[in-house]
């Protein structure tokens, strides 16, 4: 005894099934303003505080250095800060 027939796919064979977010139109006009301008922000402050960060932790005389002398954990608490400055941007409304 045979089953019933396999399912047909409901898009044509040989291509993948679109997804709802590939059926939305490109931002187009002030929402593209806004969207250059907010990744144009969240860019300059990532390099603006990830410089600081860096500059201050692995500097010619930091204050740093005399705090936490081994230039490792130097590196992973620049790392930690880098990286918590790059979720602060990613999760901000920005």
């Amino acid at each position: 005894m045979r089953g019933p027939p396999p399912p047909q796919p409901d898009h044509p064979p040989g291509t993948a099934k679109m997804g709802p977010m590939s059926r939305r139109r490109p931002p187009s006009g002030r929402h593209l303003a806004a969207m250059c301008l907010s990744e144009a922000v969240g860019t300059a402050v990532l390099v603006a505080f990830g410089l600081s960060i860096v500059i201050f932790d692995l500097g010619r005389g930091s204050p740093l250095a005399s705090v936490l002398p081994s230039v490792g954990a130097r590196r992973a608490l620049t790392g930690a800060l880098f990286g918590a400055t790059g979720m602060a941007v990613a999760l901000s409304p920005v």
